[in-house]
């Protein structure tokens, strides 16, 4: 990493908007397991792991959408 902060902004609709930063930057906390790698088109270096690698924009944001909204029903 380049060592500056990243974070991705997602809309839900014209009532929320969220700030993800990476999982890296967060250390007194309890955090869930990762749903999947986002905007993995502009990574550093490749992950070999066995979580779902999303490239691009707008099913980055699409696949982060859903899962706030899975989310929700599940509550």
């Amino acid at each position: 990493m380049c060592g500056k902060i990243s974070y991705c902004k997602a809309k839900l609709g014209p009532f929320a908007e969220f700030l993800m930063v990476p999982s890296e930057r967060i250390h007194s906390m309890d955090i869930p397991e990762p749903i999947g790698h986002f905007y993995y088109h502009s990574r550093v270096q490749d992950v070999e792991d066995q979580v779902e690698k999303v490239d691009g924009h707008y099913r980055s944001q699409a696949k982060i959408q859903l899962a706030v909204l899975k989310s929700l029903i599940k509550s």
